[in-house]
């Protein structure tokens, strides 16, 4: 069974919104794979709807944190 990539991640998320342009998700793969096994820390200015940090925990298994900051007070429960 292969690791899905990036984009397979997101096209399959249920959870959280994620805004993320499909045509950049080639590019997110591109420059997260050389993390994506290794104890990495992620830190996501602007979280909106929190779908994307939900989509990094599955994409960086061995990730030690992830935060995000939004400046809507509202981003806090995500």
């Amino acid at each position: 069974m292969s690791t899905p990539t990036f984009a397979e991640l997101f096209m399959a998320h249920t959870g959280n919104v994620s805004s993320k342009w499909v045509q950049y998700l080639e590019v997110y793969e591109r420059f997260f794979a050389p993390y994506r096994n290794k104890p990495c820390k992620i830190l996501e200015i602007g979280v909106q709807n929190g779908g994307s940090l939900q989509l990094y925990q599955k994409y960086f298994p061995l990730a030690e944190k992830i935060v995000g900051v939004d400046i809507d007070p509202k981003c806090k429960r995500v």
